[in-house]
């Protein structure tokens, strides 16, 4: 049996975890994984999901709202999987990611079991795990929801995971514990994943599935885009908790790069654009602000404002030649996290505030980008500075105006924030530079 184990870890487990790939190019296979399952359960299970139907609602659960789901599960089981063994974070992310392919097995599966498959749901209920174990020895039926293949992948997960904990956990001591808390660590990661919207939903009082604030409409119309906030807002900290236990020298160096100002700036800036949008057009819109998740959108804004903020800073780290190349690619891998973060936390917000945030970064790259790099320039700088504020501004707005954003924002109001913003910006970027003796256009401060 030890040689059985050997040869496991040597054939299957080791070649992952000593991968010279970056954690983008595993990020990318486990997407992969997820869409592949959505489709497949929307041709073999699910109806009106993936390749069975062709509406924005679909593309919206397709590439954000489910693919959250299963980054929330795994996310929530590294971490724990990382506590409980204390084997390296950066080891057990490669190998968790490239074996998740197992995700694909209900949809193969299940319709062996039953033609035209099962109707699958989040396993967020407890209920649902706890007919799934009795079911499994006879005890019971499967819960609403579940399905052969759904048990399978949740067994084999179990075993997986046993497996390797016990594999890598240093002490025998600590090997026994780890094992007997794989079912619990997959368990929490499970009802965390599946079961936030709930929870949500029994805080803000619409009963425990909350279908009061995810389909009464509000500033966020879609219910879809409403249960991918949810799960994106928490996942946000998750991955900052992931990544400095995965490298915290990278992460102190870019935690010691921003720049206060900047990010506050850019979270007010989000946030007049809704304090604007609701003074002028509340007469307009009926019902604004009584649906409690409009609160929920609120908050997403300022960490929006946060988040491009952060970007903006990283990408004109990024291609700085004063800073060194090791440190330039750390900044553009952590641009190119923030980039994606920043437009599905738009995209939960409004096609509007997507466009517009696409709008915000083309200013990052006019501004660091060579061969232009007009940041190299004061009032080029500070002009596309203070454009980019501007564009968080009416990314702020878009959530009362909608796909009019740009036609029902008045102009008057435009110039009375871009110019103060521009003048701002004017300032600090001629007392940065006279600051700074020797100061050379190619290494200046962004």
């Amino acid at each position: 049996m030890k040689k059985f184990f050997t040869w496991l870890d040597a054939t299957f487990i080791k070649p992952i975890e000593n991968s010279k790939m970056p954690l983008g190019t595993f990020i990318l296979i486990a997407y992969g994984y997820m869409v592949v399952r959505d489709m497949l359960e929307g041709v073999l299970e699910t109806p009106g999901i993936g390749l069975a139907a062709t509406t924005i609602i679909t593309i919206e659960m397709l590439l954000m709202h489910f693919p959250l789901f299963y980054f929330m599960l795994f996310i929530v089981a590294i971490l724990l999987i990382h506590f409980s063994t204390g084997h390296d974070i950066r080891k057990i992310t490669r190998v968790l990611f490239i074996y998740s392919f197992i995700i694909l097995i209900a949809p193969l599966v299940d319709p062996l079991f039953r033609p035209g498959g099962y109707n699958l749901v989040y396993p967020g209920d407890p209920r649902m795990i706890l007919q799934g174990i009795k079911a499994t020895f006879g005890l019971g039926k499967l819960y609403y929801g579940s399905s052969p293949g759904m048990l399978m992948e949740g067994w084999l997960g179990v075993i997986l995971v046993a497996i390797y904990s016990g594999l890598r956990a240093p002490t025998t001591r600590r090997k026994v514990i780890s094992i007997l808390l794989v079912p619990l660590i997959l368990i929490v990661a499970t009802l965390t994943a599946g079961g936030l919207q709930m929870v949500v939903g029994a805080i803000f009082g619409g009963g425990f599935m909350g279908r009061s604030i995810y389909a009464t409409g509000g500033l966020i119309s879609s219910a879809t885009r409403k249960y991918s906030l949810v799960l994106l807002l928490p996942l946000i900290p998750l991955i900052w908790l992931g990544l400095w236990r995965y490298s915290r020298e990278k992460v102190r160096l870019l935690l010691r790069s921003l720049k206060p100002f900047l990010l506050v700036l850019s979270a007010l800036a989000a946030g007049a654009g809704f304090l604007f949008g609701w003074l002028n057009l509340r007469d307009v819109l009926v019902g604004v602000l009584r649906n409690p998740f409009d609160y929920i959108a609120l908050f997403a804004l300022l960490v929006l404002g946060v988040l491009a903020g952060s970007a903006s800073l990283f990408f004109g780290n990024a291609y700085d030649p004063a800073i060194d190349a090791s440190d330039r690619r750390t900044f553009r891998r952590a641009t190119g996290g923030l980039f994606i973060l920043s437009l599905l936390l738009a995209w939960c917000l409004g096609y509007t505030a997507l466009f517009i945030v696409i709008a915000f970064f083309v200013c990052g790259l006019v501004l660091h980008i060579p061969p232009l790099r007009l940041s190299r320039f004061a009032v080029s700088s500070s002009f596309f500075h203070a454009l980019g504020m501007f564009i968080l501004v009416a990314a702020g707005y878009s959530l009362f105006g909608m796909e009019r954003t740009l036609s029902v924002f008045p102009w008057q109001l435009g110039l009375a924030v871009f110019l103060p913003l521009w003048a701002v910006f004017l300032g600090r970027e001629f007392i940065l530079r006279r600051a700074r003796p020797g100061f050379e256009e190619e290494g200046e401060e962004r």
